[in-house]
């Protein structure tokens, strides 16, 4: 069956757009004051009142429409159609001469797509593994479906079964600039390059109160476009007449904004380094981070990822664990053209390494990017005529809960012969420093490897590319982990 998904790729701020922001800021410390305190806070505002519903002419109620963002990069006369980043790179400025209209027609279309995912219900009467109760299922999709028609070009037709009473008191750590979520989100369109927000997961704390998760990505309008990205829970209480009259926000620990959002802002040397071959990358936080002696601890949010899986059919000097599987991804990207896409590249991926009876498996955890997270159904990809399927090739989404890992840096790859000692050593470290391993299934720790130096990029249509970046071992860019109960 076909598979309707809303368009999540944005356009750009206008240069006029973003001087209209900045007029009246008499300095920079201002300026960065209100950047946070003001515009930051309105990409949170998806509380959607009834009052700001609108009627056609035939009298369906619809969402207040705002400005649409679309996943196809504009391309005008004075802007070549080439690779992006080529010229960067000292590559041939003249990359059109290898676009192949017909080529570009069919790239669509190679990918099968043999099922979805749909991140609410498994049927209309029973809630996905993300949500513990129909009812938080069904009001995340109706706010999901309501941000979406604010935010997307083409997002579906919005949900209203329920809303938010005129009169609610909504609680949030930033200051709001704006009455109206609606208009909140509509001056965070305006200001930021992107902004993205989806409903992950929720809980239904009693009779008529909710708790939500989210995650917030937005491209700040600096000179190297950072992306911050933000987790949080909101806590909504209902009235009997399914509206909201209570929401309140936080982030994730009760983290310090200002301090969050500095500290991703701030250039990132690899951001830099790759800027004319990828956007930057929306980068899993680390929470409660903190440096031990030779490692590191830290806790890693809820979140949903891709999860595909295969049998070692081969050697270690195959190096199958280091490169993502052909079977992980559901779509192409065009990356040249006049309808080149838009697309989120997230990091790191994590590969675990998995002993069995007489084969090895790898499972690679990919996180996803928010923009793709906001569609309901999230394709799964097909057969692919180029994977061995004596691997035995799989891929899922899985939800996973919040994480806590110690980790070491490592300059090397996943099947380094030499990943066996510093393994044992790490394991060493955190049982000396008293904190105790999780153990998996067959009764071992569980470890695995952090792949920096991968970008898994998405649009709409789910994994497309990933982009793998050359660095110096010496800098140890790596990491090897291993998984830690909670106290």
């Amino acid at each position: 069956s076909s598979i309707s998904l809303p368009a999540v790729k944005q356009e750009s701020s206008s240069k006029s757009t973003r001087q209209l922001h900045r007029k009246g800021r008499r300095n920079m410390f201002r300026l960065t004051f209100l950047l946070v305190s003001f515009h930051f806070d309105q990409s949170l505002g998806f509380l959607l009142a009834p009052e700001h519903r609108i009627r056609d002419s035939i009298g369906q109620e619809n969402v207040l429409m705002a400005k649409k963002q679309s996943e196809i990069l504009e391309v005008t006369d004075e802007t070549p159609a080439g690779i992006a980043g080529a010229e960067f790179f000292g590559g041939n400025k003249e990359k059109e001469e290898f676009y192949v209209q017909s080529e570009e027609d069919s790239a669509a279309v190679n990918t099968d797509i043999d099922a979805s995912f749909n991140r609410f219900f498994v049927d209309p009467s029973t809630p996905s593994s993300m949500f513990d109760s129909l009812l938080s299922a069904k009001v995340a999709h109706n706010l999901q479906s309501q941000i979406n028609n604010i935010l997307y070009e083409n997002a579906n037709a919005p949900s209203v079964e329920y809303g938010f009473a005129t009169d609610v008191i909504w609680e949030s750590p930033m200051q709001k600039g704006r009455t109206s979520p609606f208009e909140e989100l509509e001056d965070a369109l305006d200001f930021y390059e992107n902004v993205d927000l989806a409903i992950v997961s929720g809980n239904q704390l009693n009779n008529n109160t909710l708790e939500f998760r989210w995650e917030l990505s937005v491209v700040w309008p600096a000179m190297w476009a950072p992306r911050v990205h933000l987790f949080g829970t909101s806590v909504c209480q209902l009235d009997g007449n399914n509206m909201i009259v209570q929401q309140t926000d936080k982030l994730m620990d009760d983290a310090d904004l200002l301090r969050v959002v500095s500290s991703q802002i701030r250039p990132r040397f690899w951001d830099l380094y790759h800027i004319g071959m990828t956007p930057s990358a929306e980068c899993t936080q680390k929470l409660r981070f903190q440096k031990k002696w030779g490692y590191q601890v830290y806790e890693i949010p809820p979140r949903l990822v891709t999860s595909p899986s295969m049998v070692e059919t081969g050697t270690r000097e195959d190096c199958n664990a280091e490169t993502v599987p052909n079977h992980a991804f559901s779509c192409l990207i065009k990356t040249m053209g006049p309808k080149r896409q838009r697309y989120v590249p997230t990091t790191p991926v994590e590969v675990q390494i998995v002993p069995g009876d007489d084969q090895l498996r790898f499972k690679w955890t990919i996180p996803l990017a928010a923009e793709f997270l906001t569609n309901t159904e999230l394709p799964l990809a097909g057969s692919d005529k180029e994977t061995d399927m004596r691997c035995d090739p799989q891929c899922k989404y899985e939800f996973h809960q919040r994480r806590k890992v110690a980790t070491i840096d490592y300059g090397g790859y996943p099947q380094d012969a030499e990943i066996a000692d510093v393994r044992k050593r790490l394991y060493e470290k955190v049982v000396n420093d008293g904190l105790k391993p999780k153990l998996g299934e067959n009764g071992r720790p569980i470890f695995f490897f952090v792949q920096n130096d991968i970008k898994a990029c998405y649009t709409s249509e789910g994994l497309g590319m990933c982009v793998y970046e050359w660095r110096l071992k010496a800098t140890k860019p790596n990491e090897i982990g291993i998984e830690l109960e909670f106290p």
